[in-house]
């Protein structure tokens, strides 16, 4: 695997752990984004469109970061 040319998508109700962050070029976490998700994920690959926004949550780098 080269990690210069790996994007993941990571699709999750909620922030999830990702150990391996530093080891791929992008991650994209799309929550439960919907039917229509794999034309618009394509779009974002395609660089037809920016991906933008803001995380409504924070992702925490390793477990002891989580408050319970």
């Amino acid at each position: 695997m080269n990690p210069s040319k790996t994007i993941v998508s990571a699709v999750s109700p909620g922030a999830v752990l990702l150990p391996f962050a530093d080891e791929v070029a992008s991650i994209v976490l799309p929550f439960m984004p919907g039917q229509m998700y794999a034309d618009a994920f394509t779009n974002v690959l395609f660089g037809d469109v920016a991906p933008s926004g803001k995380l409504p949550i924070t992702i925490p780098n390793k477990d002891n970061e989580v408050s319970g």
